[in-house]
């Protein structure tokens, strides 16, 4: 896989040229953030298994760890009706996510590699053109919630409004939520970024609390949650 490609579902790679404006690489965090985040190194003989712990069971979606080598690879991916952009992927080796999660570090890398991915996909003056940027309710993780974290230090970054908490979940389960809309932002365009996705049903939940409104939404996520 080279970084000029991008996967669509299970199919063959379809050239990022042909479906993104001018795609270009983000240099890969151990080539700029290495000295900053010496913390992100990948510990390939970590033997604590993230699926033993309670809240983290969500993620044991292939019943293998849950890792990720924090490796740029830009992927394009369909899942329950909604297609979302990651910049990351799931993998054998590498940092588990409960442990990216808890890295403060780790938010400013976020935002950084989201911010150079989303304006290379979408253009660099955003707020003129109308846009703005949300993430998923909280449900588990109230206090120190990992994905509004970024959103707020990407928003700085792209120079555009970030709605937080728009939105509250009925119910405690994370497939097939229901959410409702507390607030409707004023922006046509909304980016919605979520930190980690697996089955998409989030991203798809979202998207149905937004139904029936005039809002265009555009998913980006960090991680992409499958092999």
């Amino acid at each position: 896989m080279n970084r000029n490609s991008i996967y669509v579902g299970e199919g063959e790679d379809v050239e990022v040229k042909g479906l993104l404006h001018e795609v270009q690489d983000v240099p890969e965090v151990s080539d700029v953030l290495a000295d900053s985040f010496p913390s992100m190194v990948s510990d390939e003989k970590a033997e604590h298994n993230v699926f033993e712990d309670k809240g983290r069971k969500a993620w044991n979606s292939d019943k293998v760890l849950a890792r990720c080598d924090m490796n740029y690879v830009l992927k394009i991916s369909p899942r329950c009706g909604v297609s979302f952009i990651s910049i990351w992927k799931k993998t054998l080796y590498g940092r588990l996510l409960s442990e990216i999660k808890d890295d403060d570090n780790m938010v400013k890398v976020f935002a950084i590699h989201m911010n150079e991915t989303i304006r290379n996909v979408i253009g660099s003056d955003l707020r003129s053109g109308g846009y703005c940027l949300i993430t998923a309710p909280r449900r588990r993780h109230v206090e120190r919630n990992f994905a509004t974290l970024v959103c707020f230090e990407l928003a700085k970054l792209l120079n555009i409004n970030f709605y937080e908490d728009i939105m509250q979940c009925t119910q405690r389960r994370r497939m097939n939520a229901t959410f409702s809309l507390s607030v409707v932002p004023e922006e046509p365009n909304i980016i919605v970024f979520d930190d980690i996705v697996t089955t998409g049903s989030t991203l798809a939940s979202i998207k149905r609390a937004f139904g029936g409104r005039e809002k265009n939404l555009i998913f980006f996520a960090g991680i992409n949650n499958k092999l």
